[in-house]
């Protein structure tokens, strides 16, 4: 029995034990997981407070990057801001400190004049429209005050000058140091927000960029006047000469076209002039010109008096700008034969605001449609617009009268839509994604299309035989051109594509007698044909390859074309899987938009004819070294300097054209090793500035005109 009891009490303390130990391993575990649960929320106020600074920082940050300071002896054009369109809200601010502008050097005696410009590259009309607005109330800007100076707006260049207490221009000196310009700047509570686009009811969800612009520039006048170079670097030397530029017959002049030279009947109005943003017209641009359609992109706000005055022969214009513009009472001459197409959300402004121009019976309606059947619209319509149609069912072949079709929201061009319609001008469909076969096929009076950035594929013989086609940058993102889809069409004079894989099929671009300029960024497969008989045809500029399927004969008859690469290891490639084509390549070396190197057999060598060389602002030292073929050289306005013994070596080598509004930077050796009858032929009004200031060297100096 003691036994047993001894047993049990053993087994009870056993027991006890077990239990004990059973409590502190719970206790254990319940603390580790009390511990864990310590950790865990730790771990998460840490990623917490993380995220807060990482936000905080951003929005630091993104303060930090709305402080602007400009100066005028380094950036004389000021700085671009960019950001997606959908925060343009009405009354947003856009800057919400001012913006600083710093005279850093000798001035002599300056004026101060500033800009603000909002632009876009969108093909769509409601974007620039949408951009129209903004720039239409730029006078509205809230500008920094002191009690010495404040801004005054000028609406005859749409700019800024700074103005004394006195209410005089206010002279400036280096010693003046800094100047604020803006307060801040707010999107005008008076910007509409227009029906087509999609909006939260609140933010304009447009989904292109809107690009603002604040340029600043000095006017020296007593330069002039002693006909001295300017002494602020990177500054227009005349008064009322910022931002003159020339490009493709165009000459624009503070935002604005001030002539046209060009023997064109057909003209699709640029966005761009250089890098100008184009929003008006001026007095006598295109006065008697030989014109006979035009269509005006809805970035244009301002039309001057005779702008378009004596065009006897203009039959077709359509201002694409869905809100108001002003039109003077001369702009365009009264002609039976001519017809004024707007959009109906402006011409409802321009019947009552503008009632008594001479004009106003050539202002023309759209017919607007709800339908998508094409059997249901009136076959004879001139001008078509169909604000909610994504897609049609049926075709516009036998619409006889047909000019326009507006369709913001059309998807597809399908099958035949269009085929062999003869009257057809513009097709202003931004959001189409598709094109099908023979889509366009015919339509020779076309000169305008404009369709999404997501555009693809363009079907086969899509645009054969559009002989009036001026613009196919809606081309520019597609992967896939098929066979003869651009083939007989003799007004496109440059193609871009961006894609990293593009197809160009056979036939392609066959007899495209005015092409001069194809930039493609990689290339995936060039067919036969596909750029033969295009006798004007000077670049095809490659930045990549990713496969060797370069047909040899893709260039047949096109005897002055060359390959441009910007890669020895690519023009290697090149050259080695299509030796019949080797001898047409060059090699262009760009770094930080400075043109390095130039390598090819090209005699003359139009640098603003390369597309994105057209952005390069200085030409590196050597860059032309020992190139025996180049015998002219043309360089583009936006380069500002020249570097060391670029042209050593080029021994054929007899001319420079130089288009820069200003004089370039140039270094002693510069000119080293030119010809004794070498010659620069320059912008006729600076002809006198750059005798002087290139007056230590022997070659001869000319105006372009």
């Amino acid at each position: 029995m003691l036994f047993y009891k001894l047993n049990i009490k053993q087994n009870t303390y056993n027991c006890l034990t077990f239990k004990k130990k059973l409590y502190i391993i719970i206790k254990m575990r319940a603390n580790q997981k009390k511990s864990l649960k310590i950790i865990i929320l730790i771990i998460a106020v840490i990623i917490l407070i993380a995220a807060i600074s990482v936000g905080v920082y951003f929005v630091i940050k993104n303060r930090q990057m709305r402080y602007y300071l400009v100066e005028l002896s380094t950036n004389a054009n000021g700085i671009t801001l960019s950001g997606e369109s959908k925060g343009l809200a009405p009354s947003a601010t856009i800057i919400s400190r001012p913006v600083l502008v710093n005279v850093t050097e000798n001035s002599s005696s300056s004026f101060l004049r500033a800009k603000i410009i909002f632009s876009s590259d969108s093909e769509d009309n409601r974007v620039l429209s949408f951009v129209n607005q903004l720039n239409n109330a730029i006078k509205d800007t809230q500008t920094y005050i002191s009690n010495y100076y404040s801004w005054q707006y000028n609406e005859n260049d749409n700019s800024f000058y700074l103005i004394s207490s006195q209410g005089n221009l206010k002279t400036v000196y280096s010693t003046d140091d800094n100047y604020y310009f803006l307060e801040k700047l707010t999107v005008p509570s008076s910007i509409k927000q227009i029906s087509s686009l999609n909006s939260d009811g609140e933010n304009v969800q447009i989904g292109e960029n809107i690009t603002i612009k604040v340029t600043f520039e000095a006017i020296q006048t007593i330069d002039i006047l002693e006909n001295e170079a300017p002494t602020i670097k990177n500054v227009s030397p005349h008064f009322n000469n910022f931002a003159i530029y020339k490009e493709n017959g165009f000459t624009s002049e503070n935002g604005y076209i001030i002539n046209f030279s060009g023997s064109a009947k057909s003209l699709i109005l640029p966005k761009f002039v250089g890098e100008d943003y184009i929003i008006g017209i001026k007095p006598n641009a295109f006065n008697s010109q030989d014109l006979e359609k035009i269509v005006i992109p809805g970035s244009y706000i301002y039309f001057a008096d005779n702008c378009f005055s004596s065009c006897t022969n203009l039959k077709y214009v359509a201002i694409k700008s869905e809100t108001p513009v002003k039109l003077s009472s001369t702009a365009f001459t009264a002609n039976a034969n001519l017809e004024i197409y707007v959009p109906s959300t402006n011409l409802s402004y321009i019947k009552q605001n503008y009632a008594a121009l001479p004009y106003i019976n050539n202002v023309k309606n759209y017919i607007t449609v709800t339908t998508n059947k094409t059997s249901e619209i009136d076959a004879n319509a001139v001008a078509i617009y169909a604000p909610n149609v994504t897609e049609f069912e049926g075709n516009f072949r036998n619409f006889t009268r047909l000019k326009l079709l507006m369709a913001p929201n059309l998807t597809t061009i399908s099958d035949s839509m269009f085929k062999e319609n003869v009257t057809l001008i513009e097709c202003d469909t931004p959001n189409v994604t598709t094109i099908e076969n023979s889509a366009f096929n015919g339509c020779t009076s076309l000169i305008n299309a404009s369709f999404s950035k997501k555009l693809q594929n363009i079907g086969e013989t899509a645009f054969l035989g559009c002989s009036n086609l001026l613009n196919i940058n809606f081309a520019k993102n597609a992967s896939v051109i098929s066979r003869e889809a651009f083939r007989s069409c003799g007004s496109i004079t440059n193609v871009k594509f961006e894609n990293e894989n593009v197809t160009i099929g056979a036939g392609a671009f066959f007899l495209c007698s005015n092409l001069r300029v194809v930039e493609i960024s990689k290339i995936t497969k060039i067919d036969s044909y596909a750029l033969s008989q295009c006798n004007n045809l000077r670049y095809v500029k490659i930045n990549d390859i990713n496969s060797t399927d370069i047909n040899a004969n893709c260039i047949n008859n096109s005897t002055n074309a060359i390959f441009v690469f910007t890669t020895e290891t690519s023009r290697t490639s090149f050259s080695a899987n299509v030796p019949a084509l080797a001898s047409k390549t060059a090699l262009v070396k760009i770094e930080d938009q400075v043109l390095l190197k130039f390598e090819g057999n090209i005699r003359n060598l139009n640098l603003a004819e390369f597309g994105l060389i057209t952005k390069i602002k200085e030409i590196g030292n050597n860059a032309f070294q020992d190139n025996t073929g180049v015998i002219s050289i043309n360089i583009p306005s936006s380069v500002t300097k020249l570097g060391d013994n670029i042209f050593v070596g080029c021994t054929s080598l007899n001319s420079i054209t130089i288009n820069n509004s200003a004089i370039p930077e140039v270094t002693t050796n510069t000119f080293e090793g030119v010809k004794e009858d070498f010659t620069i032929y320059v912008p006729s009004n600076l002809l006198n500035l750059y005798k002087k200031s290139f007056e230590n060297y022997n070659f001869t100096i000319l105006s372009i005109n």
